[in-house]
């Protein structure tokens, strides 16, 4: 059973095969996943700030034990405020600072896949299933019958991102074959993890996040320039910016 998630996935890929696209990779679970079904016919990539990132050295390390490059696609603070006062209209609209920080992240990613005439292939999804955040808990399995994937928050910004860059976001787990392997693969107590491991035996997760805008090391990169401005909170810098 944990085979059928990965077969899934691999006919996703294959039935694109002649579609340039670009994975927004960030070494873990559910991105890696998506880089061992694509094989070659994708490039990963990572969005890392100029002071490095955390997922940059453990993305490179499972890019290479899958035999795969992974490009760094840097950002510094400067260019964060720029895209931001850029994007004012449509970061207003977002409910929360998550939601707006993940969106930042999000509209660099597609900037560079757009750059190179590419699509973007991002990896959410499963952590609404599965949980695999410190700050959000998996559901219940009396639960998993009330997740929808039509009103998946972080599937409705990306479709807003997509819309604002001019590059299209393909969400492989949001497909329907592949969500309800997910589904089917948890009520079975399938975690991602082994699905990774029938593939890669030698694959180790990478320290878990506190929670899914973490990961590019941007938040942090801003969180610190707000401290600096004497912001009480991240928020607040957010929201004077997109006024």
């Amino acid at each position: 059973m944990s085979a059928e998630v990965m077969n899934v996935l691999d006919d996703f890929f294959k039935a694109r095969r002649d579609v340039p696209c670009r994975l927004a990779f960030s070494g873990g679970t559910d991105s890696t996943m998506l880089a061992l079904a694509a094989g070659t016919s994708c490039r990963l990539f990572v969005l890392a700030t100029d002071r490095g990132g955390r997922d940059l050295a453990g993305c490179r390390r499972t890019a290479e034990l899958m035999g795969l490059a992974c490009d760094a696609v840097v950002v510094t603070l400067p260019d964060i405020i720029v895209l931001i006062e850029s994007h004012r209209e449509i970061l207003s609209g977002l409910q929360d600072y998550t939601q707006r920080i993940l969106a930042v992240c999000e509209l660099f990613l597609c900037r560079e896949a757009f750059r190179t005439g590419s699509k973007l292939v991002a990896g959410h999804g499963p952590e609404a299933i599965f949980g695999g955040f410190r700050r959000r808990a998996a559901p219940s399995l009396d639960e998993l019958d009330e997740i929808s994937r039509e009103s998946n928050v972080n599937a409705a910004r990306l479709r807003i991102v997509a819309r604002e860059s001019g590059c299209e976001i393909l969400l492989p787990f949001f497909e329907s074959d592949v969500w309800n392997s997910l589904l089917d693969a948890r009520r079975k107590g399938l975690d991602r993890v082994g699905m990774v491991r029938g593939r890669l035996p030698d694959y180790q997760p990478l320290q878990q996040k506190a929670a899914l805008q973490n990961g590019s090391g941007i938040h942090y990169l801003f969180a610190r320039e707000a401290r600096r401005r004497k912001f009480s909170y991240v928020r607040d810098f957010m929201e004077e910016l997109i006024r």
